[in-house]
């Protein structure tokens, strides 16, 4: 499941509740993209890369529906370097 983020902050990226419920249902990877960055993040790993959830529920713009934001560390894919030589 690829997602779209606006922000890194404190080297964090939130993430909708709701998008990792449809992530782990699902049993798909999550690919964060910020920019021309990505991080993925394995299915099997979702629950142990979580490092912060918000303490207060925010509500959405479009369907008024409340979430929390679940916070994983920003840590981009790196470049294969053999793929450069």
């Amino acid at each position: 499941m690829k997602i779209r983020v606006k922000t890194i902050w404190n080297g964090r990226v939130g993430i909708r509740d709701k998008q990792i419920k449809e992530a782990q249902k699902s049993g798909q990877k999550l690919v964060i993209v910020v920019g021309d960055e990505k991080m993925t993040i394995p299915y099997s790993e979702i629950n142990n890369s979580i490092v912060a959830v918000s303490e207060h529920f925010f509500k959405d713009y479009f369907s008024n529906d409340l979430h929390r934001l679940i916070y994983f560390k920003w840590a981009p894919d790196s470049i294969n370097q053999k793929t450069l030589f």
